[in-house]
């Protein structure tokens, strides 16, 4: 049987936007995320330009659950080839995956910038009110999108809507408002 391209995985990732060594990357990540960081086997560019080559119909199990994680579809969509009937249904990833390290500083950088751009916000002169308005309106637009409704409802609260002439500012400052009600 000679190697047949895997065209649909090369049109997956040209949908997403991949090279073969973004992929890689991605696969390594998703990986650690299912299995653990401290795997001694790492997806590279070779294994990639293999897949889509026909090289390897099938990748190691550990590389195809990233796949199917990444690309939200079953290795079959695509274009795996399973080697034999019990290859094709994938055993299941560890229910606990091995503890990552939890990057608490991220989070604390967040809520200080919130903080602190939010009072620089009230520092400004009466005359810069519109950009005060638009940029704190961002900022819990912001805080918001990362999931932290209390610091946004709390942002929000803190805008001066007697000066806003802006249509622009006050249709994103109300349909915020309501994205808080109903959260």
């Amino acid at each position: 049987m000679g190697r047949q391209r895997n065209t649909r995985l090369e049109v997956a990732m040209a949908e997403y936007g991949f090279t073969h060594q973004s992929l890689a990357d991605e696969i390594n990540q998703a990986t650690a995320r299912i299995f653990g960081e401290n795997h001694p086997r790492k997806c590279t560019d070779r294994h990639v330009r293999r897949w889509i080559s026909g090289e390897v119909r099938w990748p190691w199990t550990r590389y195809l659950h990233g796949l199917e994680q990444l690309f939200d579809r079953p290795a079959q969509a695509l274009g795996f080839i399973p080697r034999g009937r019990n290859s094709a249904n994938l055993p299941a990833p560890p229910q606990s995956p091995a503890p990552t390290k939890e990057v608490p500083v991220r989070r604390r950088r967040f809520i200080t910038a919130s903080a602190a751009t939010t009072q620089a916000l009230t520092l400004l002169e009466p005359r810069l009110r519109r950009s005060r308005a638009y940029y704190t309106v961002q900022l819990a637009e912001l805080q918001l999108a990362q999931g932290n409704t209390t610091t946004a409802a709390t942002t929000a609260a803190l805008i001066d809507t007697t000066h806003i002439s802006s249509q622009n500012i006050t249709d994103r400052l109300t349909a915020l408002r309501h994205t808080l009600t109903n959260a």
